[in-house]
């Protein structure tokens, strides 16, 4: 079988293309699956699934130009994955949000240079703004990931989806949200600490993605919990290193609160600046949500990361180093007193 009733991942992505018929773009949605027999081919591998859904409005019915290709365009030939393209009214996005993911890139451009600026005194309104929606959307992906949302994703079966289970998502995270905020009034080292906890979390995100996409070049097969799959990190590891870097950041968070801060606020400036230029013109940084999807299942190694997300990740890493050294230098000058003797 080339997945199971059960498969690893299915993991949902928008692609494009040229369209063979008038030359124009073409939009349509990549469902990738993950989990099958083992690959005659290569019995360390596991079969997979991959079917392109190419969006032509005019077929509701039976899809039209079913065709097998070895692989994707783009993509190597692999004898473990097969690959389906067609094309089906249901390959047309339902709403279109690029141009309010223009706008959003651009605001998120402007405030991540203006917060390059905040000083000292703004940093408590800062920590305020962040614990607030780092607990928000904490909660709101944990209820993503029991499938709560499914209202909201065109792409889900009417049945899983539920107005009273969307409203209990929203309405539990605003009550998170107003618990933590009020925590956060009660004790200075909370902010930091639930900071470093959610950074943390996000960091082994894109740690975990980096490495299969790069460990992947170099290891051919590594074994996995549910057969064999090609990624280097598996969803085991990759939760028990999501925990370990989440209780680090909670830890430095807690122990060095200043700094860390100082350091957080810096990140945040970088990523809101890098992040909102790919939402304007985007050559390949992908959405976070296939990112969690790739790193907390055993994908087979069907998500490969572009080159590009390396370009940006390193833009950002350069652009956040560089930030922090500043802000630490002009801190370091504004309160030499607190540093020096009078004797020095």
């Amino acid at each position: 079988m080339l997945t199971s009733e059960t498969p690893q991942a299915e993991i949902t992505d928008d692609v494009t293309r040229v369209d063979p018929e008038d030359g124009s773009e073409q939009s349509g949605l990549r469902i990738l699956r993950a989990g099958g027999d083992v690959c005659p081919a290569d019995e360390s591998r596991l079969l997979s699934f991959t079917i392109d859904v190419w969006c032509d409005s005019d077929v509701t019915r039976n899809p039209k130009n079913i065709k097998s290709f070895p692989t994707p365009v783009g993509d190597e030939e692999d004898p473990c994955v097969t690959y389906i393209s067609l094309e089906h009214a249901a390959g047309c996005p339902v709403l279109d949000y690029t141009p309010i993911l223009h706008v959003l890139g651009a605001v998120m451009i402007f405030c991540g240079v203006t917060l390059q600026y905040f000083g000292r005194k703004a940093q408590k309104y800062f920590l305020r703004f962040i614990v607030t929606i780092s607990t928000f959307l904490l909660c709101m992906g944990v209820c993503f990931k029991l499938n709560w949302l499914a209202l909201l994703d065109p792409t889900e079966p009417e049945k899983n989806k539920s107005a009273f289970m969307l409203l209990l998502a929203l309405l539990l995270s605003i009550v998170a949200t107003i618990i933590v905020s009020y925590v956060f009034r009660k004790t200075l080292r909370f902010a930091p600490t639930f900071i470093g906890f959610v950074s943390g979390f996000w960091f082994s995100i894109y740690v975990i993605a980096a490495i299969n996409g790069i460990g992947g070049i170099f290891m051919d097969q590594l074994p996995s919990q549910a057969g064999a799959g090609k990624d280097f990190i598996g969803p085991v590891w990759g939760g028990v290193i999501e925990l370990c870097m989440s209780v680090f950041g909670a830890l430095a968070g807690y122990s060095y609160s200043m700094i860390f801060i100082l350091l957080i606020q810096t990140f945040v400036s970088s990523y809101l600046i890098v992040r909102g230029s790919t939402l304007i013109i985007n050559l390949g940084f992908p959405n976070e949500i296939v990112l969690m999807e790739s790193v907390s299942n055993e994908t087979n190694g069907l998500v490969k990361l572009p080159t590009s997300f390396y370009i940006y990740s390193m833009t950002i890493i350069g652009l956040w180093g560089g930030t922090f050294y500043h802000r630490i230098q002009q801190e370091w000058d504004s309160c030499a007193s607190e540093y020096h003797t009078d004797s020095d």
